[in-house]
């Protein structure tokens, strides 16, 4: 018999962990002061204020999709919290983090939040899916994010103060999320004003969208690892 072993051994160490830590500083020293990623963060802010409405757009309507999943979920009966559970708890084991949270060590567990969070949903699934001419980052985003609030809708979000630090979480997480999709429509958007000639143009403003959520990410990984060991 295979022994199991923890999912992604790679970021199950303290090494892992204060590398992460180092990392989180030197984003925020990058912020702090001129840089490469400050004038990154720039162009994306720039970005976001000239399609402005296209992203409030994406916002509003990401939230609602959040929404009617809570409300959707909260309508299911009773038996189907035990199937969510035993979903969660696998995707859970999968990912690494009930290892981490074993291990009480916060600047590990935040790092396989991050890199759950940031590489494998933002980088590989939303951004990969908007580099196809945007539109299938709508459609997989409204998707994922309805059947993942419809979870939550099963399960709970307690009363207070819990509701309110995963609600601090919430717009954390799904804002960065909402982010990079809209990042989408701004390249379609581009395009569509501009043509081919801009073609750069437009590419440049959705990857603008990732240091922005990278931001976002970074902050809920330390604020999710902190309310969850601390």
């Amino acid at each position: 018999q295979v022994p199991e072993t923890g999912g992604r051994d790679f970021l199950q160490s303290r090494a892992a962990g204060i590398a992460f830590a180092l990392a989180t500083l030197a984003f925020l020293l990058g912020i702090a002061r001129p840089s490469p990623l400050r004038r990154w963060l720039a162009f994306g802010a720039a970005s976001v204020r000239e399609h402005r409405r296209l992203v409030v757009g994406t916002m509003v309507a990401g939230w609602a999709i959040v929404g009617i999943g809570l409300w959707s979920g909260a309508q299911l009966p009773d038996a189907c919290e035990e199937a969510v559970l035993t979903i969660l708890g696998a995707t859970l084991d999968q990912v690494g983090a009930n290892q981490a949270l074993a291990s009480g060590d916060v600047a590990r567990t935040a790092l396989v939040i991050f890199y759950q969070n940031f590489m494998v949903v933002t980088v590989t699934a939303l951004f990969g899916s908007a580099l196809l001419l945007g539109v299938p980052a709508y459609l997989l985003a409204g998707a994922s994010f309805l059947a993942q609030a419809t979870a939550f809708g099963v399960l709970g979000l307690g009363g207070f103060p819990e509701i309110l630090l995963i609600g601090v979480l919430f717009v954390l997480e799904f804002t960065a999320y909402f982010l990079v999709v809209a990042g989408g429509g701004m390249l379609v958007a581009t395009l569509v004003r501009g043509g081919l000639s801009q073609f750069g143009l437009a590419y440049r403003k959705l990857t603008a969208t990732l240091p922005w959520a990278a931001l976002l990410l970074i902050v809920g990984a330390w604020y999710e690892a902190a309310i969850l060991l601390l």
